[in-house]
This record gives structure tokens, sequence and C-alpha cells, in this order.
């Protein structure tokens, strides 16, 4: 399996939303303010964090993040996924870590691992560029209904 840059690969842009994006996300997902409005620019303005894993030509998961500010303290996180979006589009802070903002992996693919390779590419983009760690916000679940990130360096320590 390779992973490749969408910006690389416009074909794989054009086919992502249908293939791996609406089976994985709930609609309410699709209408948030932040995402509306710079999800498009991502592909532009980083294209290094918007990457697509293929097995041979079929396009299997993908990740997407954004660089964004954080002085390493727990006041200091995103409050969640819009909050980095903000960050990294509009702070006027400089990124110093990289935050997950979506990964998918095509159903029947699902259980394979596919999303943990995704977050060992994310892990390296973030090393190729100088980023100190990664961070995730967590959706809540019906089980987890308490603000929820995850730290991790980019050279690997949790």
């Amino acid at each position: 399996m390779n992973v490749h840059r969408y910006a690389d690969r416009p074909d794989l842009l054009a086919i992502r939303w249908e293939t791996l994006a609406q089976p994985a996300f709930p609609e309410y997902m699709n209408h948030n303010v932040p995402g509306n409005k710079y999800w498009g620019s991502l592909y532009d303005e980083f294209p290094d964090f918007q990457l697509a894993l293929l097995d041979g030509e079929e396009l299997v998961a993908e990740l997407h993040s954004v660089p964004t500010a954080w002085d390493g303290s727990a006041p200091d996180l995103p409050a969640g996924w819009d909050d980095a979006f903000l960050r990294g589009f509009e702070s006027g802070r400089a990124a110093d870590v990289l935050c997950a903002l979506a990964i998918a992996v095509r159903r029947e693919r699902q259980s394979e691992g596919l999303a943990a390779r995704m977050l060992e590419e994310m892990r390296a983009a973030a090393g190729r560029t100088g980023l100190r760690e990664l961070i995730a916000p967590v959706r809540p679940t019906l089980t987890m209904m308490s603000r929820s990130t995850v730290v991790c360096s980019s050279a690997g320590n949790l």
C-alpha cells in the first residue's frame, strides 16, 4: 500500500467524498462553520497533511490534519475540532503541533489496522515538517461524554 498527497492525485480528491467521507461520518459533521469555511483550503494551504492510502489503485483510507498552535498546557488545548480549524487558519500563532481532523477507512477494510497506519503517516508528516507533537480531538460517544484529546510526540512518545 502507498500513501499519496491529495495535492498530487486530484483524481483521488474527486472520489474521496463518496468513497470514504460520506459513508464514514454522520451528516451533522458536515454542517459546521469552520469546516464549511476551510475544508477546501486544506488541500492548498496544508497539502502535506491531506493524505490518501491506496491499495493498488483502490482508495482505502485517508487522513486530514491541520498544523496549529498549542503551548503544551491543558488549558491551551483546542476546545475541539472546530477550534483546531480556526487556530490553524486564523490565530496568527506559529503552528507547532499537528492536529488530526479526520481519518476515514472504507467500511469493508476496517479492522485491518489502516487507521493506525494513517496515524503513523501523520506522525511522519509532523516529523518531516518539524511539528513537535500530534493532537487529536476525540468525538464523544454515549460512553465517553467528556472532552478528550489525545497527545503524542512526533517522535512516537505518548
